[in-house]
């Protein structure tokens, strides 16, 4: 008989700040407006789903609703002109780190803050999406095997569930 052990993945502490993709898709033929409000309000609704349930089928649900967006302006933002393609100065993807160890916030604190890191890219967007996607997809499978089950006696429709 083999048993699985509980996997101890815990949803790292990551969240992102608000953006805006009216600052960067100026091309409204490829992007037009309406489609950006709502490629802004998916990636906003992930941001608040991932600081308020972290660990959750809501925020997996998020995710996969932004994903689409995501992938269509990735495919098509490069194809604009280059002098087009120009973030706006300050204007950065905000995510909170969650691959460092983090820092002290003060010499006598016990508390470990993870900075947040900027970039101006819409890869790294792209790669903190799938990152904060694939610990969600680790926790809710982590919650679902439990503590120990054994695979002999598990049913597949139990686990696939």
């Amino acid at each position: 008989m083999i048993i699985v052990p509980r996997m101890s993945f815990a949803f790292p502490e990551t969240a992102s700040e608000p953006f805006n993709y009216t600052q960067i898709l100026k091309a409204t033929d490829l992007f037009p407006p309406e489609y950006v409000r709502e490629a802004s309000v998916a990636r906003q609704k992930m941001c608040d789903t991932l600081h308020a349930q972290p660990t959750s089928l809501a925020l997996l649900e998020s995710v996969e609703a932004y994903l689409p967006y995501l992938q269509y302006i990735l495919a098509h933002y490069e194809e604009q002109p280059r002098e087009q393609q120009v973030f706006p100065r300050g204007c950065k993807f905000q995510w909170r780190s969650s691959l460092s160890k983090g820092i002290r916030i003060s010499l006598t604190a016990t508390v470990i803050e993870k900075p947040m890191v900027g970039v101006a890219s819409l890869w790294y967007e792209a790669i903190y999406t799938l990152l904060a996607y694939a610990y969600c997809l680790a926790n809710l499978a982590s919650k679902k095997v439990g503590g120990g089950v054994s695979l002999q006696s598990a049913s597949e429709a139990s686990l696939s569930d």
